[in-house]
């Protein structure tokens, strides 16, 4: 940033964003401080067409931009290096266009996944996804972030439920992307390239997302298991039956998710079997033919959901299902390094995606990281560490191409990024 942007930055109030935009603007306050820097300006635009005029007033300034949805996660990623404009899509919320015959609706970003949820569930449907999440996360900041959890195994992860989505780009434009119905695919290239980008492209102020029928049975089956028999078993009981989850637990996260009663030195497998009550029986039936299996109360996934979100200290490792033992040593170095008392540890036991969290150590050091993800790169894994940049950076021609979709939808450079 040149000193005559930097004097520029200063300057901004929010009684000029809000003559020059429309939208909703104040001073930044202490409790939307990030990293304990406070925002100069936060605004909230009430559409698209404010948010955009925002944008385009802070690129023609050269002001830098934070994007939050709910606000749940102002922690992770690197902390601002400057003054900044903080843009919330609180008031780019609700269920715009719900079409329950085509299994499609539209909702604003900013709208929360609860609520969304609960005004799909009148018609018995719902946006199969189920990301680490707070209360107040917003469907915007999920799609920005391509969060999914454990359902993923089974309905994927925002990219296979998003059919379209509006965007504020860095330099002011209002982009409309996809479509509102499941068959009209136009615009999909450029949909998925938006869907995980952090907000590195622009604002999303609007999603339509593909929907499903809420299922006549929901159970969970809890299995104990040696943590080197873990891929194996879940790879069997993947073969036997198509559960729409399948975690393993290390023993005290499975401790803290499902009570006192997994408390022991193995891992806990979670199995969660979704359709007609009599499909759910020949499942139970499968499974227990491979391992005993308890029922478990189907809230142990939003708890889980809750404790990985909450985490003070998390790291992501992600390399092929097939080297899930190897991924697991290198977590359990690292949890050593990085982490103080227990670790948690669970695992997407279909495709090998490894999250490890809990109380930093007292000793800040990224080399532990650096090692992990040397160590990972061996076997065509990654390593993401939520308490630095949120996104590693990148060599080689996915870089370059990111590059330069950045710079058509962002040409100033003002966009840090979604901070949930």
């Amino acid at each position: 940033m040149t000193q005559e942007q930097q004097q520029r930055q200063q300057l901004v109030t929010a009684e000029y964003i809000r003559g020059e935009t429309g939208a909703r603007a104040e001073q930044g306050k202490g409790e939307c401080a990030i990293h304990g820097v406070v925002p100069a300006v936060v605004v909230e635009p009430s559409n698209g067409e404010q948010a955009a005029a925002v944008l385009a007033l802070c690129s023609a300034e050269g002001w830098k931009v934070e994007t939050i949805g709910g606000g749940t996660w102002l922690g992770h990623g690197a902390a601002p290096d400057a003054a900044f404009v903080l843009i919330s899509t609180r008031r780019l919320a609700g269920l715009e266009d719900y079409q329950p015959e085509d299994l499609t609706a539209t909702a604003g970003a900013g709208t929360t996944l609860d609520v969304l949820q609960a005004g799909l569930m009148e018609r018995r449907q719902w946006v199969a996804l189920d990301p680490p999440s707070l209360p107040g996360s917003t469907i915007g900041a999920t799609v920005a972030s391509a969060s999914a959890g454990p359902l993923r195994a089974r309905f994927g992860t925002p990219r296979d439920h998003v059919i379209g989505l509006d965007i504020a780009t860095g330099d002011g434009r209002l982009l409309h992307f996809g479509g509102h119905v499941v068959k009209n695919v136009a615009g999909y290239d450029i949909v998925r390239p938006i869907i995980g980008s952090f907000g590195t492209l622009g604002l999303i102020t609007r999603v339509s997302l593909r929907l499903r029928a809420i299922p006549d049975a929901d159970e969970t089956l809890a299995i104990t298991v040696p943590r080197g028999d873990a891929p194996e078993l879940a790879a069997a009981i993947a073969a036997a039956w198509p559960a729409v989850a399948i975690e393993l637990l290390s023993p005290w996260l499975a401790t803290e998710v499902i009570g006192e009663s997994a408390a022991r030195p193995e891992w806990t497998l979670l199995v969660r079997l979704q359709g007609h009550p009599a499909e759910n029986v020949e499942g139970r039936t499968r499974i227990n033919r491979l391992a005993p299996a308890v029922a478990v109360d189907t809230g142990v996934w939003a708890r889980l959901g809750s404790l990985e979100a909450a985490a003070e200290q998390y790291v992501r490792l992600a390399a092929k299902i097939t080297r899930m033992a190897e991924t697991l040593n290198i977590a359990n170095t690292l949890s050593d390094h990085i982490l103080t008392g227990p670790s948690r540890v669970a695992v997407h036991a279909c495709d090998g995606i490894v999250r490890l969290w809990g109380a930093p150590s007292a000793v800040h050091s990224a080399a532990p990281v650096t090692e992990a993800a040397q160590n990972i790169a061996t076997i065509d894994g990654t390593v993401i560490y939520r308490n630095a940049a949120q996104r590693n950076a990148e060599n080689g021609r996915r870089a370059r191409i990111e590059a330069g979709v950045r710079a058509a939808f962002d040409p100033a450079g003002i966009l840090a990024g979604y901070r949930l």
